[in-house]
C-alpha cells in the first residue's frame, strides 16, 4: 500500500512538470431563463435552446461518435439556473462515446460571477462516472432548491472536476500523467471545501491528502466525512436502518479493498455470513451488513455496472436484478426486510424512473422481501447541499 501510494504521488509531481496537456477550452453559457432537467425517462423535454446549446458544444470541440477525446479538456461556466445543460451535455457525450475513459474532461463551474474563480466556493472530484456527476449535481441543485435558503451565487461557485481516469494500459501510458495533471491542479486551487464524489476512489485518498499537505479537504476530521464511503456509513448509523440487515452493492474495486466492511465495521456494524443449507440456523442480529457472497458476484456486478456506464440501462437494470434475487436467496432476514444499499455512483442509473419501484416489486413477489434501495449519491448531494447553506451563510 505504501509502495502504491508513493508510486502515486510521484507521477502527479511529475504530471505537474509536463504540459502536454491541451489548453482549456472554454464555453460559457448565460441565459436569463432557467433550463428544464432531463427526465428520468433519459429523453430530453421538448427545450429547443437548450438542445441548440448542446449541439453547439458538441460541434465546436468536435466531439465524434466513438472517437477518443480523453485528451481534451473542456470549462463550462454556467448560471446556477442553467445546471441541467450540463447534465444533458453528459448525456450526449455518453451517447456519442460509450467508452467513458475517452470521453474530455469536463471542469464545471456554477456562478453568477463572471470571474467565478476569484470567488470562494467548493470543489467537487468526480469524473468516476461522468453519467453520476450529472446526476449529483441535479441532485444538489434539487436539494439546495428544496432547502429554500438563499445562496449567494455572485460570490459563491460550485466546482465539479469530471475527469474520467484511463482505465487501459494503452490510455494511462498515453495520458495517465496528463490526467493526474489535472486532477492535483483542481486539488490545490485553495476551495473552502473538497469533496471526492466517488465510492471508489477513496482507496486513493491517503495519497492525495499527502500530496496537497493535508488540505484536500479543509477542517474536516481524520475519517472524514467528505467522502462518500465514510458519510454513507455514518448516515447508516443514524438513519435507522440498522434493524434490518443491510445488502452492500458496490464496484469490484471497492468490494476488493473491502472499504465498506471497514467503514461499517468502525460505525459499530458487524459482518454477516450468508446463510447456506449448513448453516440455516444462522441468529439475527441488530447491526448487520452483508456483502456481495463472492468475487464471481462481484465482477457480475461490475459487468452490470459497466452497462450502466456506457448508459445501457435496461440490460444493467436486469443483471442487477438477477444478482440480487441470487444473493437474497442466501440472506436471513426474520424481519421480512432488507436494506440495499447501492454503493457505486452508477448504481442508481441502472434504477432511474420506475425501474427501482418494478424491482422492488418483484423482490417483493419472487422472494417475499421488502427492501429499500439506499442511494449513496442522494446521501451525498444532502451533504454537500447543507455545507454550501453553512458556508453562504457564514
Amino acid at each position: 500500500m505504501k509502495k502504491r501510494r508513493v508510486i502515486l504521488i510521484l507521477l502527479v509531481l511529475c504530471g505537474f512538470t509536463l504540459s502536454h496537456a491541451k489548453p482549456p477550452e472554454h464555453f460559457s453559457v448565460f441565459f436569463k431563463d432557467p433550463i428544464q432537467a432531463r427526465p428520468s425517462s433519459g429523453q430530453t423535454q421538448n427545450h429547443e435552446l437548450e438542445i441548440s446549446v448542446v449541439n453547439l458544444l458538441i460541434a465546436q470541440h468536435e466531439l465524434e461518435d466513438g472517437e477518443d477525446h480523453g485528451h481534451q479538456f473542456i470549462e463550462l461556466n454556467l448560471k446556477p439556473t442553467q445546471w441541467s445543460i450540463y447534465q444533458e451535455i453528459q448525456w450526449r457525450i455518453a451517447e456519442l462515446i460509450p467508452d467513458e475513459e475517452k470521453r474530455p474532461t469536463l471542469l464545471l463551474t456554477l456562478s453568477e460571477s463572471p470571474e467565478p474563480e476569484n470567488e470562494s466556493g467548493i470543489g467537487i472530484l468526480g469524473g468516476m462516472g461522468p453519467l453520476a456527476d450529472a446526476e449529483l449535481i441535479q441532485a444538489l441543485m434539487n436539494r439546495l432548491h428544496a432547502s429554500h435558503k438563499p445562496v449567494n451565487w455572485k460570490r459563491f461557485a460550485v466546482h465539479l472536476l469530471s475527469a474520467p481516469p484511463p482505465r487501459s494500459w494503452q490510455a494511462t501510458t498515453g495520458r495517465g500523467l496528463t490526467y493526474l495533471h489535472r486532477i492535483g491542479a483542481f486539488a490545490t486551487q485553495g476551495y473552502q471545501r473538497y469533496y471526492l464524489a466517488s465510492n471508489t476512489a477513496h482507496i486513493h485518498i491517503t495519497g492525495f491528502k499527502s500530496l496537497v499537505r493535508g488540505t484536500w479537504i479543509s477542517g474536516a476530521p481524520r475519517h472524514s466525512e467528505f467522502t462518500v464511503v465514510d458519510l454513507v456509513a455514518h448516515a447508516a448509523q443514524s438513519i435507522e436502518l440498522s434493524e434490518p440487515p443491510l445488502l452492500v452493492l458496490s464496484s469490484k474495486a471497492t468490494y476488493d479493498a473491502r472499504l465498506y466492511d471497514h467503514y461499517l465495521t468502525q460505525k459499530g456494524w458487524t459482518e454477516a455470513k450468508l446463510v447456506t443449507e449448513s448453516h440455516a440456523s444462522q441468529a439475527h442480529a441488530q447491526g448487520q451488513f452483508h456483502l456481495i457472497s463472492s468475487p464471481a458476484q462481484a465482477q457480475a456486478l461490475q459487468n452490470a455496472i459497466d452497462l450502466a456506464k456506457a448508459g445501457q440501462f435496461e440490460e444493467s437494470h436486469e443483471r442487477i436484478k438477477a444478482i440480487l434475487i441470487s444473493e437474497i436467496k442466501h440472506i436471513q432476514t426474520p424481519t421480512g426486510k432488507l436494506n440495499i444499499l447501492l454503493g457505486c455512483t452508477e448504481l442508481p442509473l441502472a434504477l432511474k424512473g420506475g425501474a427501482a419501484n418494478e424491482l422492488t416489486l418483484t423482490l417483493k413477489n419472487e422472494l417475499g422481501i421488502e427492501t429499500q434501495f439506499i442511494d449513496t449519491s442522494q446521501i451525498f448531494a444532502e451533504k454537500i447541499a447543507t455545507d454550501i447553506v453553512n458556508l453562504t451563510e457564514e
